[in-house]
């Protein structure tokens, strides 16, 4: 190999290597980008084998590559999830699955000597690497799909017309799409309360600018016969990017009793709610709602979460427009006659 083909792969690979720790999506990045930036692993995975093995000449036979492919993936693997740990990056078991299909690509599509491999055994190989490829692209393919949903509906932000929006929330261990109870639509979200201290959901992935809306509404179903009290928790970038103090954001708490409740806010008072600044409505990151401290575990509902310009509903705005043409049209005759 020329020294000019070593440097590239050197850089090529050191390039990957970096962005391990450095750069790539932050909490708040599209979902799509945080779902397409986990491939680098499949990539990195694929390529360092292929250049490695060979500068370090191994035995030319299939057990021996496949023993030092996996050697690779549990050691350098395991080692760059150790180190994000101590950066802001998070380790996650799933990248350890993404390299090992990384070290299966260059085993059946990268290795020149897998062409020995019986043909059967190497199509039905590549067949499963394929499909564990895929398996990684479901993640994106959801995500943008739901991306393009959520611009399609706004200012709806949340009206549980498919499962896909509860990908949204977080606390996807607590949050079911319920098809049984709802306000409107086709479902609603069921959100399992604890215990603890804080419990409840978060709309995290969701249109930024917020501006010339005048109302945040949310609808609330308590199932059972005793008041719940929520809150209701919104900030915007600048509030991320602080201390997150509580008198920085706006929040506000609310009573539930059995059945039904819409809540209406004022996003003028949302605007207003920090203490020493207004909001960002041009770059709201969070909304959430949530109990505290809670005596027993509850249940509750979420539903037609979404900005109006309007407080009324526009079923009454349409009869309203209605009856005012009509009467209109009967002062007209009137004065005609």
């Amino acid at each position: 190999m020329s020294a000019i083909k070593h440097f590239f792969w050197i850089g090529l690979l050191a390039g990957c290597l970096i962005l391990f720790f450095v750069g790539g999506p932050d909490y708040y990045a599209p979902r799509s980008l945080k779902a397409t930036w986990n491939l680098g692993h499949i990539l990195f995975f694929s390529i360092l084998p292929f250049y490695l093995f060979r500068v370090i000449k191994l035995p030319d036979s299939f057990v021996s590559h496949l023993l030092a492919v996996l050697l690779l993936s549990i050691v350098v693997g395991g080692a760059i999830e150790l180190i994000q740990s101590r950066f802001i990056r998070s380790p996650d078991l799933g990248d350890l699955l993404r390299n090992g299909i990384g070290g299966l690509v260059y085993l059946f599509f990268l290795w020149p000597s897998s062409i020995r491999i019986p043909k059967k055994r190497l199509i039905f190989m590549k067949s499963v690497t394929i499909a564990l490829i895929a398996t990684q692209l479901v993640p994106v393919a959801i995500t943008l799909t739901d991306e393009h949903l959520a611009r399609k509906q706004f200012p709806s932000l949340s009206g549980f017309e498919t499962p896909f929006e509860l990908n949204r929330w977080s606390k996807k261990e607590r949050i079911v799409f319920d098809k049984d109870v709802k306000m409107e639509g086709n479902a609603s979200m069921r959100v399992q309360l604890t215990t603890e201290t804080y419990s409840g959901v978060f709309l995290e992935y969701i249109p930024r600018d917020w501006s010339g809306y005048r109302w945040l509404q949310f609808s609330v179903y308590n199932p059972t016969n005793q008041e719940i009290n929520l809150t209701c928790r919104v900030h915007d970038r600048q509030h991320t990017n602080g201390i997150q103090r509580y008198g920085d954001r706006f929040n506000r708490s609310f009573s539930f009793n059995k059945g039904w409740t819409t809540i209406r806010i004022p996003l003028t008072d949302i605007e207003n709610a920090p203490s020493n600044r207004k909001m960002d409505m041009q770059r709201i990151y969070g909304l959430g709602i949530f109990a505290t401290r809670l005596g027993a575990p509850k249940t509750i509902y979420i539903d037609n979460v979404r900005l109006t310009i309007c407080h009324l509903p526009i079923s009454y705005l349409v009869c309203r427009s209605i009856v005012t043409i009509g009467l209109c049209f009967i002062l007209k005759q009137l004065v005609i006659r």
